[in-house]
């Protein structure tokens, strides 16, 4: 039976492109992490040998607002990390829910690597399809969690902000990663812990607070947040079909139903952004 269309499968025309990485270079960058990486000189010949454009902000879900050059670095930044996971010489990568490529377009730059990347909204498979210069596998996935993709092919496969956004489909989906995955391979995944949620109430993290509230939430997220966070906690903000959600998961919960399923579990605080990034291998 064919999936029902959702708004996601709504097709739009591109916005233009704002450049080239050099052609925005320096611009604004106000995160230390990515001052730090703008001061290295390698990575200042990395942007302005890129000859792919970096998309328009509606293109790119508003990430970085008109932080073109931060955008692009936080996409080096999140590659980085995750390179000690990808095996030397030839390697297999899925940037699961990645969007117009923010981390891909730099995992892509190795030509070792075979690279692939799905997500939901068919507008961000478009701009791929068009824009990508190097060479990557793209396709748009069903809401459902079911993958066009054989057992056991990927060493390593991300997962930024899509966990953070999922209810009743979460362990599927979670499974379905875990299938992709070859033996001693790697999910990549970020999550929304207690080390998100503790914040919430102190004033000076406001702005994760309406974010995370989105105007649906607020009476009961400052009364809720509180407490401890002992038990998941899922809070709607929008009536769509999907990615409709703020999902919260405490450690605790992660180690007793995700652990099993891996021979490792690691976590670490604020390595994408304010999310936690949760390191599972496949026995």
């Amino acid at each position: 039976m064919t999936e029902a269309k959702t708004h996601f499968d709504k097709r739009r025309p591109l916005h233009a492109c704002p450049g080239l990485p050099r052609d925005l270079y320096p611009g604004a960058v106000i995160t230390h992490e990515h001052l730090e990486l703008l001061r290295q000189p390698a990575v200042v010949e990395l942007i302005q040998s890129d000859e792919m454009p970096i998309p328009a902000t509606e293109d790119r879900e508003n990430y970085y607002d008109e932080r073109h050059i931060e955008y692009w670095i936080s996409g080096l930044a999140d590659c980085r990390k995750m390179e000690s996971y990808l095996p030397s010489g030839r390697a297999r990568y899925l940037d699961f829910g990645g969007a117009t490529g923010r981390v891909s377009r730099h995992i892509t730059r190795n030509a070792e690597r075979e690279v692939w990347l799905c997500d939901i909204n068919a507008n961000w498979i478009a701009w791929i399809d068009q824009y990508f210069n190097r060479p990557i596998r793209a396709f748009q996935n069903r809401i459902q969690p079911s993958l066009p993709l054989e057992d056991g092919y990927f060493d390593l496969v991300s997962a930024f902000s899509v966990f953070t956004h999922l209810d009743q489909d979460e362990m599927p989906w979670l499974l379905e990663l875990r299938r992709i995955l070859r033996p001693g391979g790697y999910l990549y995944l970020t999550v929304l812990d207690e080390n998100v949620w503790n914040r919430l109430k102190d004033p000076a993290w406001e702005w994760l607070f309406r974010s995370i509230a989105r105007g649906r939430n607020d009476a009961f997220l400052a009364e809720r947040c509180q407490k401890p966070l002992e038990e998941r906690v899922v809070l709607e903000y929008s009536e769509a079909e999907a990615y409709n959600i703020n999902t919260f998961l405490p450690r605790g919960y992660l180690e007793r139903k995700w652990g099993p399923l891996f021979d490792e579990i690691n976590f670490f605080e604020d390595n994408h952004n304010y999310q936690t990034v949760v390191v599972l291998k496949k026995p």
